[in-house]
């Protein structure tokens, strides 16, 4: 017993032998319920014309299975049951007859690729991941351009701050040599402030102003006729004017230290001028660096918020693309199982039935074998006579095997 993938005639369907062997043949036009001839209109597909009202013709070694084998020729020895039929002893005991045979439907390998050129052709979907690139690359660009215009202002911008810092030194080293002098007409000038509040408090600018006016008051008291509250009056002012004797003399101190230094002082605010005037063109660089230094640092920070706002724009982009292509893998598996999905499945119920029945022969389970067999064909003869759609697939299937038996060959 041997297992052979062929195809089969059904007794309500009709005859469909595709294998080697055996002539394909259409024994049934039409059943009575109007189903359709799917032998012949699959093998007129393949360009195999038959004619319904000729006999199905059985493979060789097969024509009278009734028949008795026959004696081998001189010289040749039959194997176990071979056969001949008559006419043909010579020929036919050159070989055994055939072995007994389980049949199955052969059902074509559905495509691994079904579908992709389909995906492939929706314009919606890879228009839009192309414009989008489009879009990618253009803000890379962006991205790169403003990256290269930061790096250029940082690189300017640190050049202006040294330069402003070599400015920025030389001003307080002229600063630090007139340093001294500024502190001391600081001094002078902070005095004469001393003695300008310090006449408004006294009242008087020397230790004899006061002694004079005390004197005026001691006349008074004695050459004058004055009432009680006078005299009060007048030995309160004398007591106050005892008591800012010391500051006038102090205030004297200062008032002479500072016409003293009256000439230093001048000479002082004119060294101070000119080098104030010598130091102008250093002020001035330096306001110019300092514009410098804030241009090139606005430069660098509108590309760094250029570059962010490019490469948020782009990681927006990219993820758009990753989605659309994610949604198109997604609908292209979708139309690559819901196209394959009757294919596949006849096929690999061929498969699994192959394989069941190669099981069960070693083990002598010949009648499970030949059901499962059995099964199979109505199975796929049912579905064949049904379903047109599958059909013409079954049909794509078997003329697509065919072209790559040739093309192997």
């Amino acid at each position: 017993r041997e297992l052979r993938v062929r195809t089969r005639g059904h007794p309500r369907f009709g005859s469909i032998d595709m294998g080697a062997g055996g002539d394909s043949k259409d024994t049934v036009d039409a059943n009575g319920d109007g189903h359709v001839n799917i032998t012949k209109e699959i093998l007129t597909g393949l360009n195999v014309y038959v004619s319904s009202n000729t006999p199905s013709k059985p493979p060789q070694g097969l024509d009278k299975p009734d028949a008795e084998p026959a004696a081998p020729a001189p010289g040749q020895t039959g194997g176990f049951g071979s056969g001949t039929t008559t006419g043909t002893a010579a020929k036919v005991s050159l070989r055994p007859l055939p072995k007994r045979q389980l049949w199955i439907v052969k059902v074509p390998k559905p495509p691994e690729d079904h579908g992709v050129a389909e995906a492939a052709g929706e314009p919606s979907t890879t228009t839009r991941i192309a414009a989008l690139e489009a879009e990618i690359a253009a803000l890379d660009a962006r991205v790169r351009d403003a990256n290269q215009a930061r790096d250029a202002a940082r690189t300017h911008l640190a050049k202006a701050r040294e330069r402003a810092r070599e400015t920025s030194a030389a001003i307080k080293a002229a600063s630090a040599e007139c340093e001294p002098a500024r502190a001391r007409l600081n001094e002078l000038n902070a005095m004469d402030k001393k003695v300008r509040d310090a006449r408004r408090v006294v009242g008087f600018d020397s230790a004899a102003a006061v002694e004079a006016e005390i004197a005026r008051a001691e006349s008074r008291m004695n050459h004058e006729s004055l009432t009680v509250q006078e005299q009060k009056r007048l030995l309160r002012e004398m007591s106050k004017l005892r008591a800012k004797r010391p500051e006038a003399a102090a205030l004297e101190s200062m008032i002479r230290e500072l016409e003293n230094a009256e000439e230093e002082r001048a000479r002082l605010g004119a060294e101070l001028r000119a080098a104030r005037d010598a130091s102008e063109p250093l002020r001035e660089k330096q306001q110019m660096s300092r514009k410098i230094v804030d241009h090139y640092k606005r430069a660098a920070d509108a590309a760094v918020d250029d570059s962010a706002k490019a490469y948020a724009a782009k990681t927006a982009r990219v993820t758009d693309v990753k989605r659309l292509r994610k949604e198109e893998y997604e609908a292209r598996k979708a139309r690559r199982e819901t196209a394959q999905s009757r294919e596949r499945e006849e096929w690999l119920l061929a498969r699994r039935t192959f394989g069941e029945a190669r099981d069960l022969l070693p083990r002598g389970h010949f009648a499970e074998a030949e059901a499962a067999c059995l099964k199979q064909m109505e199975h796929v003869h049912a579905r064949l006579n049904t379903d047109a759609g599958y059909r013409a697939k079954y049909l794509e299937g078997l003329m697509r095997d065919r072209a790559e038996r040739e093309a192997a060959a």
